[in-house]
């Protein structure tokens, strides 16, 4: 890997919320939901990207980590799936 396949930090909580997004979109395409120790490192890896941030912009991000959900599929996953 070279040092380009990262993305730079956000200088902002707003940016990184935005990278956060499309990171949940894609995640959002899987038909099967996520193990609870995926969602808990995820929660844990947005929790050290939010503590990259500038001091003043971090508490919100770091927040916004802390109770994040996993999204689910638009198309699978509602109580008649479940029910089928």
């Amino acid at each position: 890997m070279s040092e380009s396949d990262f993305p730079k930090v956000p200088q902002t909580a707003d940016e990184l919320i935005a990278r956060w997004a499309a990171r949940d979109a894609e995640y959002a395409k899987a038909r099967r939901g996520m193990d609870h120790e995926f969602e808990q490192a995820i929660r844990q890896g947005r929790m050290r990207e939010a503590g990259l941030l500038p001091v003043p912009e971090r508490a919100r991000a770091y927040g916004r980590a802390q109770v994040w959900v996993a999204p689910v599929n638009p198309e699978f996953g509602s109580m008649k799936d479940w029910l089928e």
